[in-house]
């Protein structure tokens, strides 16, 4: 009964903050800055430098949008577990931080076009496996609130293993250590996150083909077309004056360090 109580409370709590939310984006309009919640622990997407200092795609992307609005962009960490629940509080006002648009979150919040596509696969020891087909059976690990948990159990149901072993740990590092350790037989995340976590180690690589799509994404509160609306001009902008494609290859590009191959897959341009 203490459980039914409190989830009820926590329902109407939360339902209360989203219909007294009114218009973020006139909100937003009224501040002198917004506040941005940005991973800090999965390079080259989101991550904390030597000096202590944000940094990664997803920073210089707030960083872009938050100057296109005119406003100082205020970052506020958040992880997996926090970003949606921050959004969903009021705590940030809108999120970029290597989220993947999916039918769940979109139940509880809202996201703009796509800013970046990728894909996930499992990283492993090189030479060791060939195929997903090949982790039929072995155990893979995964970060603690990623959707690749689902994917890869999915997959690996399809692929005939009755059991999947998918190991959840609290960060990518840790993830990379259980690898490193023997632990596990693969860790999986989207292939610009293990780029990243592994620093480009050649005794590892990114094994097989993608089993499940990613559409990075900025979240924004439900309900708020405005600011959804807003934050799709700017990207659209951005794709069009070239700006985007400049931080996509300062992160991506071939003379990167987490270069990814091929041209990068882009969102359709919206006519004006």
């Amino acid at each position: 009964m203490r459980r039914i109580v409190s989830f009820l409370f926590v329902f109407f709590s939360l339902g209360s903050l989203q219909i007294h939310a009114g218009n973020l984006f006139d909100e937003i309009s009224a501040r002198e800055e917004i506040n941005i919640g940005v991973g800090y622990m999965v390079p080259p997407m989101n991550y904390i430098d030597d000096d202590g200092v944000h940094t990664g795609f997803d920073v210089d992307l707030a960083f872009a949008i938050a100057k296109h609005m005119g406003k100082t962009a205020n970052l506020v960490k958040v992880n997996n577990k926090t970003r949606v629940s921050f959004l969903v509080t009021g705590k940030v006002d809108i999120v970029i931080s290597s989220m993947n648009h999916t039918v769940g979150r979109d139940k509880v919040i809202d996201f703009s076009d796509v800013y970046l596509y990728d894909g996930k696969r499992i990283l492993a020891k090189r030479g060791r496996f060939s195929s997903l087909q090949d982790f039929v059976g072995k155990r893979v690990a995964v970060v603690q609130g990623s959707n690749a948990r689902t994917a890869l159990h999915e997959k690996l149901i399809e692929l005939g293993d009755p059991n999947p072993q998918i190991l959840s740990f609290q960060s990518n590092a840790e993830c990379l250590l259980a690898l490193k350790t023997n632990k596990v037989d693969g860790y999986t995340n989207d292939t610009v996150i293990l780029l990243g976590t592994s620093g480009g180690d050649s005794q590892y690589e990114a094994v097989g083909e993608i089993f499940s799509p990613t559409f990075f994404s900025i979240g924004v509160p439900e309900n708020q077309s405005k600011l959804r609306d807003e934050v799709n001009f700017i990207l659209r902008d951005m794709h069009l004056s070239g700006e985007w494609r400049a931080i996509y290859d300062k992160w991506f590009g071939p003379s990167s360090q987490y270069s990814l191959p091929g041209e990068p897959k882009l969102p359709p341009i919206w006519p004006m």
